[in-house]
């Protein structure tokens, strides 16, 4: 539990309604003792510090012993209490000061109390930094008054400071304008007419990190926003769960991230994190299984499986975030690809016709997978996890069968093929029959992840995707990311909107000979040609022929977008080379003859000035540019891609002999030259 219902002084207790607080942990300060007897409710924390009234010792003995309360600030020792109670179930303010007169061997260490004046905390402000203190991190206030605003202001902003995830709401209503949006309300007093999915959750792991932060980059791009339009009052969490023990730099470096974004940190309600401290043995995830039998498998499994610790973590995610109604799973792999997916996958379960448990995608990649896998709902998708009754069939069948499959049957089973298994099991029929429409497809989110060499082609095309598929949100898989900033080139002038010395400052240069690189490495290129817009100049040294290829990494060249696109060619100075502009791994691949002595390589970046996405989202082999000499010949299976309309057309085998392109007389036109441009399906160099 990691919500706490703090009640004012001036709270009503005439209107208390208990149900609507079972789910929450509660405080109350200097409650209606007469009214709360009543209904036979207690709060499980009572703040009596500067009470006027007679103080009900013995009831709160009594209560207390009969674990209906937990613990009853005062301000000082009363001998109405005798010293075994009061060490179990009293603090004193003045344990939380180390100013005050009380014995240092009993002081309260917590920095939500540093002060050098007890006065600097009233009551309210004393049992928000309370709560913080034993732990919560969400604390809604009941019976808010308009004297209460200053101090609540005030409390939130230190508590943040100790704690930025912290998050202090108002549960009054009458409240809101004093608030003035500060802190958020929420209503507690209306019972939901609808579930609705209020977290996406995000599994990872440390070294995920670098991820984590350019999938903030991603969903931070206009046609990546999670929500067209930022709501008043974002009502869904952001929540990542680790299976290791907490690690507050990687917390802060998150958060940092999460800060820095310009849209996405208002599309959400809190971040968060949760850690299921798991030990090594239970945290394992390992693929040393490939191409053995069955009989090997068994002898060599970690204990639990080769996949036993993204099951304890999933297990763990599941039951710990069984406050939300429904969560969506979404690890760091799965890729935006059309913007407001935050919205619609709300919209999606608030528009379904009966509750459901679980709700993903079918694997629609290329991979070759056992018959009994293939309809398997992949992990990344919405869960029931506020659902009572999902929650009874995760504990008491579905992680109890689990862990006899692995044990007895196959070890390298995960949860999500997991379901399906069950699923598939005819022992368990009668209770498909009667809860197989709690398992649900969707096309929101499509499953294409598989073995590298499986994907690419029009599956991982993204325009065949936005195409094709108008429910489609987001892609489990290798898609490539277009994570990169900007570069625009002015529609009038040759200049870029960057300077060429902060473009330097980004440029890395890596490959398996040494490059030197030059001073002048880029230079802004002044001619007619709009779409010309830089050179690289790269001296190399210590080159040696017995090595083909050279590569030039661009993972970190920022220059070579154009408002978000790839740019497209790149012209050589030698006539000679070969060039291959390969996205997925953003690199450019030179196969080069060169003169030993020659020590200098020009190549020109083409920038285009229309808003195309050049196939830097999905796997292909590369693109081939430019002509041979007359004494080379190529051969292959090409698609050409036309940069002004985004179309593919697929060609059959062509030769250097063959007439090609005769649909792309256009983009030829438009680059201001009769090179041919291809993506390459196969290449064959003769």
């Amino acid at each position: 539990m990691d919500t706490l219902v703090i009640f004012t002084d001036k709270y009503n207790w005439k209107r208390f309604q208990p149900k609507l607080f079972r789910a929450f942990d509660t405080l109350a300060i200097h409650p209606d003792f007469q009214e709360i007897n009543k209904i036979k409710w207690y709060p499980e924390y009572i703040n009596l510090i500067d009470y006027s009234k007679s103080i009900p010792f013995r009831l709160l003995e009594w209560k207390s012993k009969k674990g209906l309360i937990s613990k009853i600030i005062v301000n000082e020792k009363n001998d109405a209490f005798d010293a075994e109670f009061e060490h179990k179930y009293i603090h004193f303010r003045d344990q939380f000061f180390l100013n005050s007169e009380i014995n240092p061997t009993d002081h309260i260490q917590s920095d939500f109390f540093k002060t050098s004046f007890l006065t600097d905390f009233a009551q309210l402000s004393f049992s928000i930094r309370y709560g913080c203190y034993l732990g919560y991190k969400r604390i809604i206030l009941k019976g808010v008054e308009k004297e209460h605003v200053g101090e609540v202001v005030k409390t939130l902003r230190d508590v943040k400071s100790v704690n930025p995830n912290i998050e202090i709401y108002n549960g009054d209503f009458k409240s809101i304008d004093d608030f003035n949006g500060i802190v958020e309300y929420i209503n507690l007093d209306q019972k939901k007419k609808r579930k609705i999915l209020n977290a996406i959750a995000v599994p990872t792991i440390e070294k995920e990190l670098p991820l984590v932060i350019d999938n903030f980059k991603l969903w931070d791009k206009p046609e990546n926003y999670p929500m067209i339009n930022i709501p008043k009052s974002p009502n869904v969490d952001l929540v990542f769960i680790y299976g290791q023990q907490r690690n507050q730099e990687i917390e802060d470096k998150i958060y940092e991230a999460f800060l820095n974004t310009t849209y996405v940190k208002h599309c959400f309600r809190n971040l968060r994190f949760k850690y299921a401290e798991l030990s090594d043995e239970d945290n394992i995830y390992s693929q040393d299984y490939i191409n053995d039998p069955l009989s090997v498998l068994f002898q060599k499994s970690p204990k639990g499986g080769y996949k036993v610790g993204p099951n304890n973590v999933f297990y763990f995610m599941i039951k710990t975030l069984k406050e939300y109604d429904y969560i969506f799973q979404m690890e760091t792999d799965c890729i935006v690809v059309k913007k407001n997916w935050l919205w619609q996958l709300q919209n999606i379960v608030q528009s379904m016709p009966h509750d459901f448990w679980l709700m993903g995608s079918i694997y629609r990649g290329l991979s070759e997978l056992d018959p009994v896998f293939k309809n398997h709902i992949n992990g990344n998708a919405i869960y029931a996890t506020g659902d009572d009754s999902f929650q009874e069939f995760m504990d008491e069948q579905f992680i109890p069968y689990m862990d006899s499959y692995i044990k007895n049957k196959d070890p390298r089973i995960a949860f999500d093929i997991g379901f399906q298994i069950y699923l598939n099991d005819p022992d368990n029929w009668p209770f498909v029959q009667t809860h197989i429409h709690k398992f649900n497809y969707t096309e929101y989110v499509q499953n294409l992840a598989g073995h590298p060499k499986f994907t690419g082609g029009d599956r991982h095309n993204i325009h065949i995707i936005r195409d094709l598929y108008p429910d489609t949100y987001l892609v489990h898989g290798k898609l490539v990311r277009t994570d990169l900033p900007k570069i625009k080139l002015s529609q009038n002038t040759n200049s870029i909107s960057k300077s060429t010395q902060e473009i330097e400052n980004q440029l890395k240069v890596e490959g398996n000979t040494r490059f030197q690189e030059n001073e002048n490495k880029i230079s802004e290129v002044i001619n007619n040609e709009d779409h010309l817009l830089l050179s690289i100049k790269l001296d190399f040294e210590n080159f040696s022929k017995n090595k083909e290829h050279n590569i030039i990494d661009f993972k970190f060249l920022k220059l070579i977008l154009l408002d978000d696109y790839l740019c497209l060619s790149i012209d050589r100075e030698e006539e000679t080379d070969i060039v291959k502009l390969c996205p997925f791994e953003r690199q450019v691949l030179l196969q080069m003859e060169i003169n030993k002595n020659k020590k200098t390589l020009l190549l020109y970046i083409n920038g285009l000035l229309n808003h195309v996405d050049i196939i830097n989202r999905f796997k292909c082999k590369g693109i081939y540019l430019g002509d041979y000499d007359n004494d080379k010949s190529w051969s292959g299976n090409f698609t050409t891609f036309n940069v002004l309309t985004g179309e593919f057309s697929l060609k059959e085998q062509y030769t250097s002999d063959s007439q090609v392109l005769t649909d792309t007389d256009e983009c030829i036109d438009f680059l201001g030259n009769q090179n041919e441009y291809f993506i390459e399906k196969s290449l064959i160099n003769n």
